[in-house]
């Protein structure tokens, strides 16, 4: 299982840390955007207070991605394909357009996005391409929205009582939150 925290503050992440520890503790990634530049670290080690406090970059958003695959091919988060990058939570139960799920997906939305109706399995995911983010989801996988000193987190758990679900089947722009 895998869990996906967007944040762009780190007070508003350190309450969901212990909300997604049941969601993977085996490895982790933190990607954020440096000088215009996508850039992913990737830690063998459970998330923690500490590490986060120190290559946590405020202001614009942060992905973390923490995972326990459900096998053996796991890869780090993000998928990569032209500029365009995707972080996945779920499973799904074929892929034939990648090597991994993940991979799979992306291939599929920078296809054709009406293609995200005939993936089967579930799936939670971020999209970054062409200086967006944007955030879809399946009705299988849940992705919550919740407002945090104005700042719009999103995240695989609830954070409190004003968390709410991503509507399924629509990918959103996560600036406005709006349908695109």
């Amino acid at each position: 299982m895998c869990g996906l925290i967007v944040s762009k503050t780190l007070r508003d992440i350190r309450d969901i840390i212990e909300s997604t520890s049941n969601r993977g503790t085996l490895s982790w990634t933190h990607s954020y955007l440096s000088c215009g530049a996508l850039i992913t670290d990737k830690y063998n080690e459970c998330l923690s207070h500490d590490k986060l406090n120190s290559i946590f970059v405020d202001g614009d958003y942060n992905v973390i991605h923490t995972q326990s695959p459900t096998n053996k091919t796991y890869r780090p988060h993000p998928s990569k394909i032209n500029g365009s990058f995707l972080w996945h939570n779920g499973m799904l139960l074929k892929h034939n357009k990648g090597s991994w799920d993940t991979e799979h997906i992306h291939n599929m939305i920078l296809e054709d996005v009406r293609l995200l109706d005939a993936i089967e399995g579930s799936f939670a995911c971020v999209w970054y391409e062409n200086n967006k983010w944007k955030v879809f989801r399946n009705i299988m996988s849940p992705l919550y929205q919740t407002v945090c000193y104005n700042n719009v987190v999103i995240s695989s758990v609830p954070v409190n009582e004003t968390s709410a679900k991503i509507k399924p089947n629509k990918i959103y722009d996560m600036k406005t939150m709006f349908a695109t």
